[in-house]
Formats: structure tokens, sequence, C-alpha cells
């Protein structure tokens, strides 16, 4: 990139987009990725309390334990971050039931120094059915094809669905 000239600093980057001076220094990590489950498949509050941790007391050969669960990529990260020099950043989670399901994550999360949430995308709407994120799920389903994100000025604004259309 150096020699062909076409090397931009981050600072040269600054330059054209202010918004990138935001960013210095606080890196944006998020956890967890796609789920094989949907979370209308689980009662997390029961499931939160189930005694014993069943699923892992009843198939140990295929769960670890349940206390350990999503650890190599939450809380193990959490570790390696501030081993690795990272004093502070944001992390985000696809949704606070992450949170719920392992609430110690976040106070480790607090105690390294770290900014932890959900993400919360407000003008997101996803299609009936298929949410990635809480916050993209609407009762009126109509939204989807009728909504739109508006500028200040209320006039229409490209948004995620429209980009794929056009």
């Amino acid at each position: 990139m150096i020699e062909s000239g076409r090397f931009v600093t981050l600072d040269g980057k600054a330059e054209q987009n202010p918004d990138i001076e935001k960013l210095y220094g606080a890196p944006f990590i998020y956890l967890w990725g796609d789920f094989i489950l949907s979370e209308e498949d689980i009662n997390w509050e029961a499931f939160c309390r189930f005694p014993g941790h069943a699923l892992a007391v009843s198939l140990p050969e295929v769960f670890c334990d349940a206390d350990r669960w999503a650890d190599s990529f939450t809380s193990d990260l959490i570790c390696d971050m501030k081993e690795s020099g990272i004093d502070h950043a944001w992390i985000g989670l696809n949704s606070w039931e992450q949170a719920y399901r392992k609430p110690e994550l976040v106070r480790q999360a607090a105690d390294a120094g770290y900014l932890i949430a959900s993400y919360g995308s407000y003008h997101s709407i996803h299609e009936p059915g298929k949410e990635k994120w809480t916050t993209a799920r609407f009762d009126d389903l109509n939204l989807y094809e009728d909504a739109t994100v508006v500028n200040k000025d209320a006039k229409g604004r490209a948004a995620f669905k429209m980009s794929e259309e056009n």
C-alpha cells in the first residue's frame, strides 16, 4: 500500500471523516455470533433457574459444564484483552438476553474497566420472523414494508433494506 501510494493514515482518513476521531483508543468488540436456536426456542428465565443445568448434566458427552458455556469467546476473551494491555473498550452484545444468561460477564467486564451493553439499533426493522436483535422486532408487522428511516427534514433516507434493493 505504501509503495503504491494508496496508503492513508488514520489521521488522513479523519480529515475526510471527523467521526473517526471518536474511535481513537476505544476498540469496538462484539461478543457472540449467530445462534443455532432462536430466542423464542428458550424460556431464558426458566433456563437460568433450571436446577443442575440439566442439559450439561444429562448430556455430558455433548455439553461442557454449563457454568463455562460461551466462556471461550466471552469471559476468557475479556481476560485476554486485559492481559494484552487493553485498558478501555466498548463491548457489545447482540441483545440483553445474553447478559441475562451470563450476568457474571457483565460484572467481569465492568471490573476490568470496560463498558458493556447490548447493541440497540432503534431505527432498524428486520423482516418479521427473521429479526437478529430484539430492538428490531415490532408488533406492527407492516412496519417492515411501510416504515422508513427519515432525515431531520422528514425526507426518506436509504436504509439497509432499501440499499439491498437499489
